[in-house]
């Protein structure tokens, strides 16, 4: 996650190597509508920040500040927002500004949050999915003619498609097709395969709830599971591991 957001930062630092000044920042900011306070001339003398402590002792992925007001952006390619983060965020966005609706935080993930309820229509908060991510990175490809840089942004295109959004490489893929398609028996296999598919997820969940509670009774008995992957169904599905009942921090 920090790695993604590194990259993310790179290409909207408007004095990044890339040499394009603030045309990348332009252009993701494009993928939404852009604040009516933000002045497009600001963006070239934007100051990008990795890792901006809160006051509540929280670290916002990236922070970009402006002349006339700030954008908070948190990056979650995997884990779900932590209770109460992105309203944390907020608070520290707002308090940030000399203008109070001069902010805005943006929150890069495949799903909604579950907090922010009252804000998520609100033109202080903005979503954007890793398919617009995709798009935003596509578009910096066409204006970009340094070799380095069109093949940093091709890797972190296909980084973000195999193992943010779960598709396969193209080659591998060619490579299942044509061997399914080949022969009768494997066509029929897969179809049995996709027929059990469910239950074989299923399974291989049960086997890692009972290992993983194996491992914390035998090696870490106060440390407590919170196990919800029994409906991948669901919008929310995963594990935490809370190390000490007296804290709220969770893995």
């Amino acid at each position: 996650e920090l790695a993604l957001s590194k990259y993310f930062a790179l290409l909207l630092n408007p004095r990044g190597e890339h040499g394009q000044g603030s045309l990348f920042l332009d252009l993701f900011l494009q993928q939404f509508d852009i604040p009516s306070w933000l002045r497009k001339e600001e963006l070239v003398n934007c100051k990008v920040t990795l890792e901006k402590q809160t006051n509540a002792m929280r670290r916002i992925d990236i922070f970009l500040q402006f002349k006339s007001g700030v954008i908070g952006i948190e990056n979650k390619p995997w884990a779900v927002e932590q209770n109460n983060q992105l309203n944390d965020y907020k608070d520290f966005l707002k308090s940030s500004v000399k203008q109070m609706d001069n902010y805005l935080l943006i929150y890069i993930c495949n799903s909604s949050p579950s907090s922010l309820d009252s804000d998520k229509q609100s033109s202080n908060f903005a979503q954007m999915s890793f398919a617009q991510i995709l798009k935003w990175l596509g578009q910096c490809m066409q204006y970009t003619q340094a070799l380095n840089v069109r093949v940093f942004i091709e890797e972190l295109q296909k980084f973000i498609r195999t193992e943010v959004n779960g598709e396969l490489d193209m080659s591998l893929e060619s490579v299942l097709v044509n061997t399914i398609l080949s022969d009768k028996n494997h066509l029929e296999a897969m179809f049995d395969v996709c027929n059990v598919a469910e239950s074989i997820k299923q399974k291989l969940i049960k086997q890692l709830e009972e290992q993983l509670l194996d491992e914390i009774k035998s090696n870490h008995p106060s440390w407590i599971l919170e196990f919800y992957m029994g409906d991948l169904k669901k919008k929310w599905s995963g594990f935490n591991i809370q190390f000490n009942k007296s804290h709220d921090f969770k893995l």
